[in-house]
């Protein structure tokens, strides 16, 4: 009862603050933060679907940022998490509802949360349930799951607690020259008046929710289309891409506690690599994610000081799940006569990759006829009937995902969120969204509720069904067509249950819950291997330093130091709200930490030197802000090892030498 307890003295609160502020506190807002960061070596990373890309070090933390706001007056509230993840899995979602709505009493739950991924390839995979998303990486990782889960619910939890009267502003610019459409023969497919509002295939809109406590403002919620992708598929750091730097940067600047999250639009077509061959707009990976992370926080900052619009009226929400293989479509949004949606499949140009990064060369984008290794494939572990291959045309089907045995490889029961914020719409798909994509689902949503002045679309939201196209783009079968689950009627489909929502919200009307998703977490195959335990050579320890006859005892500003250390597995303990690292800086008799792994300067990097006598080596390096002040400096080391036979985690830590910044 203590989180009721909690609400009614923040209603209180509010009562008193607005007869001194009537207009600006009409809300109850809280923010919230927790680390999420998983395994940082030896599990395959998740987006590129590469079995050997394995995660090897650090270069940023990843977090869950969590934003509530409440009508202090109907009690009514609503959620939004934004993690630093590739997908958010419908398991994960399952598990942080039941959670939250046994630790708060019901308040917080499957309808008026709204879990959402930035949608980094530079993570760690295995937190899914469904097959398909575990397959690269051998499996269920429980140790990604659970992390993920704790820190979710932790940062609700912080929201919760945060909340206090306040008021929600909003505005909108556009950020240009950051992206490129990967997909133009899919897009120019679209309704000549439709692309002609997109120049180039691009959706520039970048749209920022402020969240403020009388009149001090503590949260920034905003979202732009570009994919998390700027890290390539060879890349084995842990990584927030883009949009990780982008809060980085802009938590950094605000500082006291502020939450800043830069979420995922509908970028489904949308890469910020802009020679359209996984690079640009350098060579280097992580000069790319500097630079498109810094154009995003640098536009936020902009808005920051531009004139914005309070939001007003009611807090609201509409959430329904829906088997989307089963659904049949009026008319009113297929533009013809009624279509069906079909059990869950992908074509060949899902196979053949995307520009910014292709996995395989055996098929290609645009591939509409299904060829002899097309048919082989599709029937070796599934059989889709003929009429599946009707439903799916023109795509040819390669992997009928909904046909698995005994659970399909894919979720079909999906959730569609609707929540309001006075004249703010926003739109939750479990999926990613292309720009005419965005666009319909945009134009659903206010021509059903046209009191909403302002609306977004928050892509890869409560769980993850692959990509959703127009039936003009799906035509085309670029790779986002081959990896639309449900047929070219999908976004018809979805569109249709999003007007649900909204009629419902409009008229003041519940929505039918919908079919329950499966259950599938007793069901899980681990075939990821633990930690069997840590060892140092003959007459060294945990956390010396191995290169100490090399290292150097002066540097430059712009210079990079490189330190080496004995260490344990980082699986041992992923060190949440902790490091892997600290660089210190010697102030008169103290050592001040002045960055850790989460700061873009340093790079964590482990190494396994010996499988059979379970020997590691740390790289830790800090490359020298140029703005750095001249002193004395060490570089520390943080680990944790696993001793043998007792399994016992023992934590160590171990300090370089000296050296001076000159």
């Amino acid at each position: 009862m203590k989180h009721l307890a909690n609400f009614v003295v923040a209603a209180c609160l509010f009562v008193g603050s607005s007869i001194a502020n009537a207009f600006e506190n009409n809300y109850l807002v809280g923010v919230g933060k927790a680390d999420i960061t998983g395994s940082a070596a030896e599990v395959v990373m998740l987006g590129y679907a590469n079995p050997d890309q394995k995660s090897s070090g650090i270069h940023t933390r990843q977090f869950a940022r969590a934003f509530i706001i409440a009508d202090p007056e109907t009690a009514k509230r609503i959620v939004f998490v934004n993690a630093d993840v590739g997908l958010l899995f419908q398991s994960i979602k399952q598990e942080v509802s039941s959670q939250l709505a046994q630790e708060f009493q019901g308040l917080y739950g499957t309808e008026n949360v709204i879990i959402s991924a930035t949608h980094t390839h530079a993570g760690p995979s295995g937190q899914s349930h469904y097959t398909l998303y575990n397959a690269s990486g051998a499996g269920h990782a429980k140790e990604n799951f659970d992390v993920l889960v704790e820190g979710i619910v932790d940062a609700v939890a912080q929201a919760h607690s945060d909340l206090a009267p306040g008021s929600a502003l909003i505005n909108q610019a556009n950020l240009d020259g950051v992206v490129a459409n990967r997909s133009m023969p899919a897009f120019l497919k679209n309704p000549g008046e439709i692309t002609k509002l997109y120049p180039d295939g691009i959706d520039s809109l970048m749209t920022s929710l402020w969240l403020e406590q009388s009149g001090k403002t503590i949260g920034l919620l905003n979202w732009f289309p570009v994919h998390g992708v700027s890290m390539s598929m060879f890349n084995t750091l842990l990584s927030g891409d883009n949009k990780g730097y982008a809060e980085y940067l802009f938590e950094k600047e605000m500082g006291d506690d502020f939450v800043a999250a830069f979420a995922q639009g509908n970028s489904g077509d949308l890469t910020p690599n802009v020679w359209l061959n996984g690079r640009g707009p350098t060579e280097d990976e992580f000069e790319n994610t500097r630079l498109v992370g810094f154009w995003q926080y640098q536009k936020a900052m902009q808005m920051f000081y531009e004139t914005k619009d309070q939001l007003s009226g009611a807090i609201d929400y509409r959430h329904a799940h829906k088997n989307m293989s089963m659904q049949t479509i009026s008319s009113k949004f297929t533009g013809s006569e009624d279509q069906q949606t079909c059990v869950a499949a992908l074509g060949p140009a899902f196979a053949a990759g995307t520009e910014d990064g292709r996995p395989v060369e055996i098929w290609h984008e645009g591939q509409t006829k299904a060829g002899l290794l097309t048919k082989l494939a599709s029937t070796i572990l599934f059989f889709p009937t003929e009429e599946d291959r009707a439903c799916h045309q023109p795509k040819p089907i390669l992997i009928a995902t909904g046909k698995g045995f005994p659970y399909p490889w894919t979720p079909e029961v999906l959730p569609i969120a609707l929540h309001r914020i006075g004249q703010f719409g926003i739109i939750a798909m479990p999926g990613e969204v292309t720009v005419v994509s965005g666009h319909r689902l945009r134009a659903t949503a206010e021509k059903y509720m046209p009191d909403l002045k302002y609306t977004t679309i928050a892509a890869l939201s409560n769980a993850y069904s692959g990509y959703i196209t127009t039936n003009e783009e799906y035509s085309s079968q670029q790779y986002e067509g081959g990896s639309t689950h449900f047929g070219p009627w999908t976004l018809a489909a979805y569109r249709q249950v999003l007007a649900e929502l909204a009629q419902d919200m409009s008229q003041q009307q519940l929505t039918a819950a919908g079919p329950e998703p499966r259950d599938l977490s007793d069901k899980q195959i681990i075939n990821i291997t633990g930690v069997i335990w840590d060892n140092v050579p003959l007459g060294k320890r945990f956390g010396q330093q191995r290169d100490t006859k090399d290292f150097p005892r002066n540097y430059r500003r712009g210079e990079t130091v490189v330190a080496e250390f004995f260490t344990g597995h980082p699986r041992n303990d992923f060190r949440n709200e902790d490091s892997y690292l600290q660089v210190q800086q010697r102030k008169g008799f103290r050592w001040v930490t002045i960055a850790t792994d989460n700061d873009w300067e340093t790079k964590y990097h482990w190494k396994r030197l010996s499988w059979f006598w379970g020997t590691s080596k740390a790289t830790i390096e800090w490359t020298i802000p140029n703005e750095q002040a001249k002193g004395t400096y060490r570089i520390v080391h943080k680990g944790d090892r696993k001793r043998p036979f007792s399994g016992k985690i023992v934590s160590f830590e171990g300090k370089s030498k000296t050296f001076k910044v000159k």
